[in-house]
């Protein structure tokens, strides 16, 4: 059972991507890319009626470098472009969230996990139980400040004990894990020839990369000792490349984020415009009556003619 007051934080991204790739070939008649706005509205819809909250927001990445390619030339170097037709359909996400009432948080330079980790660390001082919704396992590292809610399982609630089931460390010791484990995602090198199992092995024995290295001698797999000695540099930034920002400065005034209904003076129109009849039928207040599909035409029809109107 989840916590009141609820903060919901959504990790808009890494939404936007599943929806996006799970999706395929979904247009408008326009041949507007609707794929991931759907998605996402879809996966909202079912995450608010599953767990109410009290507060929410949407976390977006900035398109701008950020301190840790200054940290790293090479970060996320190795990444593809986002694919034109979702970054098409970026806007219309935005305005989604602005129609349902619900603030964007995106901050230049910073990315959505950093300003996620801070946001949560100030509403858990403020008496807030914040839950993230995402896929983004570096942001398992911050499980006790939050909970997290992964959509790609079955909405599974992922607290303390799942993170030990799932890695075999601690929340605390994710950010050892990837720096031995690397992550092919971000471009973050990690140890070489240390995999998820070997890597999984030494922080259970160890306890941390730093105490890792300064015992790298007593690392019986050669391999994985000659990986520990040759590249100790590389495996102390990949931690510092992995470990997510939790301070911030990010002003916050808390009823911004307070659950609202929907501006149906906006939301309905643009649901009409992405052609998602469906969710019109669903935002429609319950005394709105039957939606009506109206049709602009120059042909007018011989008054003897029957008109039928279609509807939903």
């Amino acid at each position: 059972m989840l916590k009141h007051p609820l903060f919901l934080i959504i990790d808009g991204m890494s939404q936007a991507y599943r929806a996006y790739f799970a999706i395929r070939g979904l247009a408008s008649s326009q041949g507007l890319p609707t794929n991931a706005v759907y998605g996402f509205a879809i996966m909202l819809k079912r995450v608010l009626e599953k767990y109410p909250p009290d507060y929410i927001a949407v976390a977006l990445d900035s398109p701008e470098r950020t301190a840790r390619h200054a940290q790293y030339e090479f970060y996320k170097a190795t990444r593809k472009k986002m694919p034109p037709d979702l970054s098409q359909q970026l806007p219309y996400i935005r305005r989604f969230c602005e129609a349902m009432r619900i603030s964007v948080l995106e901050i230049p330079g910073h990315e959505a996990d950093d300003i996620i980790a801070s946001v949560s660390t100030q509403a858990l001082a403020a008496g807030l139980y914040p839950v993230v919704v995402t896929l983004d396992k570096d942001l398992y590292q911050l499980i006790d400040t939050i909970l997290i809610l992964n959509t790609s399982k079955d909405d599974m609630i992922v607290d303390r004990e799942k993170v030990r089931e799932l890695f075999g460390v601690t929340p605390e010791q994710i950010p050892d894990l990837l720096a031995l484990w690397g992550d092919s995602s971000d471009n973050i090198p990690g140890a070489p020839g240390i995999g998820e199992k070997g890597a999984r092995e030494l922080i259970q024995k160890f306890g941390s990369v730093e105490a890792l290295l300064d015992r790298a001698e007593e690392v019986s797999n050669a391999k994985h000792r000659t990986s520990l000695l040759g590249n100790r540099e590389q495996i102390l930034l990949s931690k510092q490349l992995v470990t997510i920002d939790t301070k911030l400065t990010i002003p916050i005034e808390w009823t911004g984020f307070k659950v609202q209904p929907p501006d149906r003076a906006a939301l309905i129109p643009l649901l009409k415009e992405l052609e998602f009849t469906g969710l019109i039928k669903q935002y429609l207040p319950p005394d709105a009556g039957p939606f009506v599909e109206v049709v602009l035409t120059d042909l007018v029809p011989a008054i003897d003619d029957q008109v039928f109107f279609d509807i939903h």
